[in-house]
């Protein structure tokens, strides 16, 4: 069965790996990024890239924005 992919943005290395924990006992495939640039990265160069992108806005400010306009510009992965 192929399993959804997730990739989870969050600053705090901790709360991402229990976030990741969480989806991966409910049977997705996850990947942890702790900044916006690893994160567009790896959007940026892999074709077989996660399903839903998943981070707070809020505590990125309006770096959280500009990270959404990136990702827009060569992606169209559900955010």
């Amino acid at each position: 069965m192929l399993r959804s992919r997730l990739m989870i943005l969050n600053q705090n290395e901790s709360e991402c790996r229990q976030m990741a924990e969480y989806f991966e006992e409910s049977g997705y495939s996850v990947v942890c990024c702790i900044d916006e640039e690893e994160t567009i990265d790896m959007l940026s160069r892999g074709k077989h890239g996660p399903d839903l992108l998943i981070f707070d806005i809020d505590s990125s400010g309006r770096k959280g924005y500009e990270t959404i306009e990136r990702i827009r510009s060569f992606s169209d992965i559900a955010i």
